[in-house]
């Protein structure tokens, strides 16, 4: 540290992105899966991240979460670079997973799914108060509280592995297709509390292959194809845009 630099204001702390990836490069052995990937998450913000299948988004997102190596370029989160630490100390300093297929403990109760949680945190008595919040958004969870997770449909465990992500106090949470393979009801819910936690001040990166869904209620959008991004700009914007419309929505 420059003893000589003036110190960071608060004002201009708010000013960072919350997320900034530049020119991230991912491999897997010779096959190079995301080629140059930068894009910024602002504090508050719910940003999508779409494309086809095979595009390079969930390895963008574990590479975020240091699940995977990075090959080359930067990962910074609220100004501190990123790039190699480990997950574990990524949760600790506010950044949180969803990862795809839910992940929930199944041999274990949906309360301790959503205690482990908050594993890293020691204030008794506002984890008491988060756990009653996340019932209080999933109102089924509440109900079944002492239930094997791995006897919960295919929707209550994308809810559970969401509250269990909120239990951490994240600043930013990373979502991977948190609609694959529910009812359409269910993706209604899902939806609704994506939605919700985004108006709460959390920021919010969307990985979905629902785009429609998500870019109806992200901020700002991403498109990748190839590993690359391919489009980019705000969400409502290419909602209707012929290119987004012809080759991800499904409309000509």
């Amino acid at each position: 540290m420059n003893p000589s630099a003036p110190p960071v204001s608060t004002t201009q702390a708010n000013q960072q992105p919350m997320l900034k990836v530049t020119d991230l490069h991912v491999h897997y052995g010779g096959i190079k899966a995301v080629k140059g990937v930068s894009f910024e998450v602002q504090r508050g913000q719910l940003v999508a991240l779409i494309g086809s299948n095979g595009a390079g988004k969930t390895t963008t997102l574990n590479a975020i979460a240091g699940t995977l190596a990075v090959a080359s370029g930067a990962i910074q989160f609220e100004g501190s670079n990123i790039r190699g630490v480990g997950a574990w100390d990524i949760v600790r300093s506010g950044l949180a997973m969803v990862p795809e297929g839910r992940g929930v403990f199944t041999r274990m109760s949906i309360l301790e799914n959503l205690q482990m949680g908050a594993y890293l945190r020691s204030d008794k008595a506002l984890i008491q108060a988060d756990l009653e919040e996340v019932f209080e958004t999933f109102p089924r969870l509440k109900e079944r509280t002492h239930q094997l997770a791995g006897t919960l449909s295919g929707g209550e465990q994308q809810m559970l592995a969401m509250g269990r992500a909120l239990m951490s106090r994240p600043k930013l949470v990373l979502l991977d297709e948190p609609s694959m393979g529910l009812s359409p009801l269910m993706v209604d819910k899902i939806f609704e509390v994506i939605a919700d936690i985004s108006k709460k001040g959390v920021s919010i990166l969307l990985v979905e292959q629902n785009a429609q869904r998500a870019l109806q209620i992200a901020d700002n959008a991403f498109v990748m194809e190839s590993g690359c991004v391919a489009y980019s700009g705000r969400a409502a914007e290419l909602l209707h845009d012929s290119r987004i419309k012809a080759s991800y929505l499904g409309e000509n």
